[in-house]
């Protein structure tokens, strides 16, 4: 787009008409819920008649400008965004003791924004404890037409309605139960497992019901116009992410959390589930990348499920059973092309990409000699992964855990570079740290920086064996995280912040394998870490 045409162009709060009308059809194009918040027709018309509210407007702008890209592939408005959206939240907050829909759209819109900016939202909201009374929305047919003949289906009623966002609500609404059961650990290792396996149960009798026209496979991809499609990736990722973190959690060697040496038989279950649909995320994500490159429009969740899949997955790189190997190498790549993909519009996926990159050379450097798949593993390779990484659980269970700290929110460029991951503790031996903190937030004191794992000591001796009793009670990792405003991070000396802008991840950085190929992926080419 021409800027001197631009400037020619009548505006409305001093963004161009033609401005507003491309920003506006990339938000409804990239943004998964914009047609759940807003209906574009009417939204057109108040905007023609001056009568659509100015912070709903800017931050519909601001949204649109995050995944905007001209036919050059450039994006001319991105450095606006950040003017709009904060010109948005300060219109809204006036308004905030006026109740409005609009208000909604502006906060709901705005907190996602500023996540895409690698700053976590402002606006926290509990749900409802009459949610299970709430009607669903309507189907997108009902929606677009403006009226329904059907009988509401609630929330709570176990039916569905066939419609996309009554599904997606229930989806997410089964995270925020794993979520919430993975922060609720209270030492209590036999009700947590039977938790487990009870909301395990109820996810899979509500994936049971999503009908079978909202199921994707290769066959189908091409008959959803692409703003469902978006959503539906959501739905597929938030069902297999949530019995991936909700069982990875008992198992060391996945979640980096505290030992279960008293539950073998229940552990091992769950770390194949785990396993299974950490992999299961990585098969959907290649099928979805096989049907079209695009990743822009992909939700955050996409990308966080993508690297906690990979989190997993990754120790049986170096797995003995070739088979498993080579399944693992495969399913990485796809993990890897999806978080490379969504760094340009999520700083919280940069982030993440930089923990892939540790969590690699930590297993590199301390290999497991996994035999097979975990349902024919030891206990004492499923807990004997003893190295105590305060960020590492957190980044893996939690999907914007690691932008919370205990005493405020983050300035932007003060991002953890690593997951605090300290190298001179053998794998396999008690710590030899004042306490065993497999997931608080405090991590042993050091003087000087901690430059990651590539530069630490790694001549001691690894040793794989079940682990001793612990003598220490250790604090859940979740037990002291409060709901709401605390956003990133520890001001540990042993951290090195991000620059401002994060940028793209270089896996260049990283020494690889001999033995190792560099893979090529849909014309570029780029080497694994290690």
């Amino acid at each position: 787009m021409n800027p001197l045409t631009i400037l020619q162009t009548p505006d409305y709060l001093g963004i161009p008409e033609s401005v507003a009308s491309e920003l506006i059809d990339t938000f409804f194009s990239h943004h998964y819920n914009a047609r759940l918040l807003l209906h574009k027709a009417k939204l057109e018309e108040d905007r023609s008649r001056r009568t659509l509210r100015p912070h709903v407007l800017l931050t519909i702008c601001a949204m649109g400008a995050v995944f905007y890209h001209n036919e050059k592939s450039e994006n001319p408005f991105k450095e606006f965004a950040r003017v709009w959206a904060e010109r948005a939240g300060k219109l809204a907050l006036n308004e905030v003791e006026i109740p409005h829909e609009d208000n909604i759209v502006t906060f709901s819109t705005l907190s996602l924004f500023w996540y895409t900016q690698g700053t976590d939202s402002m606006f926290g909201i509990s749900p409802s404890k009459s949610l299970a009374a709430l009607p669903l929305p309507w189907t997108e047919e009902e929606f677009e037409r403006g009226s329904s003949n059907s009988r509401p289906c609630t929330f709570g009623s176990g039916k569905t309605n066939g419609g996309i966002y009554s599904e997606m609500i229930k989806a997410m609404t089964h995270w925020s139960s794993v979520n919430t059961l993975i922060k609720s650990f209270d030492g209590d290792s036999q009700a947590r497992i039977t938790a487990i396996h009870r909301l395990d149960a109820e996810i899979r009798q509500w994936w049971d019901s999503v009908p079978q026209n909202l199921r994707l496979h290769p066959s189908n991809l091409s008959s959803f116009l692409r703003v469902d499609l978006t959503k539906l990736i959501l739905i597929h990722v938030v069902y297999y992410q949530c019995l991936c973190a909700m069982h990875s959690s008992i198992v060391p060697l996945f979640s980096w959390g505290p030992d279960e040496p008293n539950h073998a038989v229940a552990q091992q279950l769950s770390a194949q589930l785990a396993y299974e649909n950490a992999c299961a995320i990585s098969q959907f994500l290649q099928m979805i990348l096989d049907f079209s490159q695009e990743v822009a429009d992909f939700p955050s969740f996409v990308g966080y499920a993508a690297y906690c899949s990979y989190a997993i997955q990754v120790p049986f790189r170096w797995c003995l059973n070739p088979g498993v190997r080579e399944t693992t190498l495969r399913n990485t790549r796809a993990n890897l092309e999806v978080i490379q993909g969504m760094t340009k519009y999520w700083e919280f996926i940069v982030l993440l990409g930089h923990y892939a990159k540790y969590l690699t050379q930590t297993h590199a450097q301390n290999p497991l000699g996994l035999d097979d798949e975990p349902k024919n593993l030891s206990a004492g390779k499923l807990n004997g992964f003893r190295i105590t990484a305060a960020r590492a659980r957190s980044s893996i269970l939690s999907m914007n855990g690691i932008l919370w700290k205990d005493d405020g929110y983050s300035v932007q460029g003060d991002e953890v570079m690593d997951l605090g991951l300290d190298g001179r503790q053998n794998i396999g031996s008690p710590s030899t740290s004042p306490a065993v903190d497999w997931g608080s937030r405090e991590t042993p004191a050091t003087t000087g920086k901690d430059t990651g794992p590539a530069n630490q000591d790694t001549g001691s001796t690894v040793v794989y064996e079940d682990p001793p009793p612990m003598t220490t009670t250790v604090p859940d990792f979740y037990d002291q995280q409060p709901l709401f405003f605390q956003p990133i991070l520890d001001a540990s000396n042993i951290f090195e912040p991000m620059p401002q802008n994060l940028g793209m991840v270089d896996w260049s950085e990283m020494d690889t394998l001999p033995s190792w190929e560099v893979l090529s992926s849909r014309g570029q080419s780029y080497e694994l870490p290690l």
